[in-house]
Order: C-alpha cells, then structure tokens, then sequence
C-alpha cells in the first residue's frame, strides 16, 4: 500500500468511524479491498455491510440497482463513500436507503485538484483509480440533506458529513 493511502485510511477511521456507534447498521458503498470492514469487524461493529461492483463486497453490483439486490429502503444508520462519488452520482440511493436522521459519510477528490491526484498516482504516491473521474462535484452543491459538515483538504480532497 502506497503512503498516502495508508494515511488516508488512518484519517478516515479518526475523523468519520470512531462516531459510529457499534451498533449501527452502515452501508459501505465501494467497499473495494475491504479495509473498512476488516477494521469495523475486528473492532466490535456488528451492522457492517459492503457493496462494490466486484468480489470480495459481501453484495456484489451496482448501488443503483439495490432493490433488486434486496437492500430495504430506509434501513441504514450510516451510509460510508470513500472515494466513490466521483465515479458515480450515489447521492438518491443513499437518501433512499437512509434512515430519518441517518448519516452519509463522503470523501472525494476536490474538483479542481484531481490532475495533481493523477500525478501522484503516477509516481506511486496515492493509489490508482479504479475507473474515470467522471462525476467530480464539490460537496457543498449536494442538496437534500438536513444539515452538513464539508471540510477541504489541502485543496486536494473533501470530506463530508451529511445528515439525511
């Protein structure tokens, strides 16, 4: 693993996962290497669930087709998108799959940073993108959420906390 997302990973677990409480039900959207579920389950959390469009997500598919993957809408208490919302618009799912008062945890590249990301990609200092950045926006243009916490990173990424 490349340093920057060693970091990256030690960051989010301090800034959005140590808020969560065990028993939470939380959705993982682009569980990918499955890092976050390791350390949510070996770390006492009980309601982990991960999806991606490829094994090893305990659901393998697409977000967008969670009906016919048997998620129920409503049901999460948190919905995690580490670097997924810009390959793809995941933001009606999870207003549909949270419950009232559930939370939607994002990190993704800031928009106007994402050359820089690809450069470092290069010289192996971040890790490599799974697919194109096609769906780049800045998180304060997200809208139906009751309240928010957006915050910038260097210029280089955004978190956000979004509260349904």
């Amino acid at each position: 693993m490349n340093i920057l997302s060693f970091i990256s990973q030690k960051i989010k677990i301090r800034y959005f996962i140590r808020e969560i409480p065990k028993n939470a039900m939380i959705l993982e959207i682009g569980s990918g290497s499955m890092w976050l579920s390791k350390y949510m389950r070996n770390n006492g959390w009980s309601g982990y669930l991960g999806i991606d469009m490829i094994p090893p997500a305990e659901i393998v598919g697409d977000i967008k087709e969670w009906r016919r993957l048997g998620l129920k809408e409503e049901s999460f208490d948190y919905i995690i998108a580490f670097e997924v919302l810009e390959h793809i618009d995941i933001i009606p799912e999870a207003l549909a799959l949270l419950k009232d008062k559930g939370k939607l945890l994002i990190t993704t590249p800031y928009p106007k940073a994402d050359k820089i990301l690809e450069f470092f990609e290069k010289i192996k200092l971040n890790q490599r993108r799974t697919s194109a950045h096609t769906n780049l926006i800045f998180l304060k243009n997200i809208k139906n959420f009751s309240n928010y916490r957006i915050l910038n990173i260097l210029s280089l990424s955004q978190r956000g906390k979004f509260t349904k």
